[in-house]
């Protein structure tokens, strides 16, 4: 789970994903982001999003009219997930 996540260290997290190929199509990653996060940018968050899905990682991504906190439409599905593992 990735609530307000952002990419700041694009070369490790890319070599990491790329040492970890096999194993990302498996994963299952919710996300969360506010338009109008003055903490961290939604454009990190949305850059953070597009690198795990180039990379064949499925990601649930919640994209809301807010700020830096986590909006009630994600308990649900953070919930499931719980369920789910």
């Amino acid at each position: 789970c990735l609530f307000s996540g952002a990419l700041y260290a694009r070369k490790k997290l890319s070599a990491h994903l790329a040492n970890h190929a096999s194993a990302l199509p498996k994963l299952k990653v919710l996300q969360s982001h506010g338009t109008q996060d003055m903490i961290l940018s939604y454009l990190v968050g949305d850059a953070l999003k597009q690198l795990l899905e180039s990379n064949n990682v499925s990601v649930d991504f919640i994209q809301f009219n807010g700020g830096h906190t986590i909006p009630p439409e994600c308990l649900p599905k953070l919930a499931q997930m719980i369920k789910d593992l």
